[in-house]
């Protein structure tokens, strides 16, 4: 069985188990909408071609071989972030790529960078994957399936959970200000701009924060 052929197996299982908790799917993206302007999305990432014979170390660390594996990716896309970065018009079904809340379920389960191998019998794989999003990854959605929960969440569980950067700072402070909550988006948006040693960035948030009727004094 091909590597596409075994993804669509599992993919079959799994869509069994997203259709009716309203997930809909094309290609290898899930989409759900919980609110207006807010879509939730899972996604299998299907490792690259074959690259050839087993690399030497230390070569196969820093480009292993994903050949016949996949992993799961999860995100929020928020309608309200694209005029931060327009990305033109959007299409019938977001990828993960798109969303602003962007993770891996297994970074949320608490591994660093987990792959499922498609050689693995396919009840395994579904087995692990439906325990890991109904432990991890549907909570985590739910958390963020509102602007208010986003607003009251993300930056406090982006920092203190995923590590990334304090882009949720600047995320939120974007909702803030389209919300009409001025004040608070001021001085979310100063505080994230003291952490900004980049001149060009530095710049670019102050046009963001004209674009958005506010007035920065950072």
């Amino acid at each position: 069985m091909t590597a596409k052929e075994k993804l669509d197996e599992v993919q079959a299982g799994l869509t069994q188990f997203l259709k009716p908790l309203g997930f809909r799917k094309s290609s290898r993206n899930y989409n759900r909408t919980e609110e207006e302007g807010i879509v939730q999305v899972i996604n299998l990432q299907a490792g690259m071609y074959e690259i050839g014979p087993p690399l030497p170390a230390p070569v196969q660390y820093w480009r292993p071989n994903l050949y016949r594996q996949f992993t799961v990716n999860i995100g929020v896309w928020v309608s309200d972030l694209e005029m931060a970065e327009p990305k033109g018009s959007r299409p019938k079904f977001l990828n993960e790529a798109r969303c602003s809340i962007r993770t891996r379920l297994s970074n949320l389960a608490g591994h660093p960078d987990l792959w499922w191998s498609l050689d693995e019998p396919k009840e395994k794989i579904l087995k692990d994957i439906i325990g890991l999003l109904e432990r991890d990854g549907l909570p985590f959605l739910e958390a963020f399936s509102t602007r208010e929960k986003i607003i009251a969440e993300w930056v406090q569980f982006n920092e203190s959970k995923i590590t990334l950067t304090n882009r949720s700072r600047l995320d939120v402070g974007i909702m803030l200000a389209t919300a009409g909550r001025q004040s608070e988006a001021v001085n979310l948006l100063e505080g994230y701009l003291r952490a900004v040693v980049h001149k060009g960035h530095y710049e670019y948030v102050h046009e963001l924060a004209k674009r958005l009727g506010l007035t920065l004094h950072v």
